[in-house]
């Protein structure tokens, strides 16, 4: 038992005597102020009739807060103008992705779950 708690103390406060806290990472994205929650814009874009997966995700801009991102599996010829058209007026302009990224697959866990932090 003595031993197990050592190496818990160790790993909390780490060699410095720094505590870490480890946790899940939040999805909100902060841009500009406003915040913009992935499941929000993924399930407008999921109804795009050529879109078979989305995932949304942040990503650092230089100004300081984060640009909205998308991965798109298109199940047919699909470009980014067409996701920005379809996304106008669907949801609010601050949400709608500034950078979009079609690929051929998803990165999964064995659960099937999306793994953002490989996107």
């Amino acid at each position: 038992f003595f031993a197990r708690y050592s190496m818990f103390v160790r790993q909390l406060y780490g060699s410095k005597g720094h505590i870490s806290i480890r946790g899940r990472r939040s999805l909100e994205i902060n841009r500009g102020g406003f915040k913009v929650h992935p499941y929000e814009v993924e399930e407008a874009i999921a109804r795009h009739p050529s879109v078979r997966e989305v995932a949304v995700y942040g990503a650092p801009s230089p100004h300081g807060d984060a640009i909205v991102c998308c991965c798109i599996v298109a199940s047919a010829e699909c470009s980014a103008e067409d996701i920005l058209l379809h996304c106008q007026g669907r949801i609010a302009g601050y949400k709608i992705p500034s950078r979009i990224e079609f690929r051929v697959f998803l990165p999964k866990t064995q659960t099937g779950k999306i793994l953002r932090a490989s996107l």
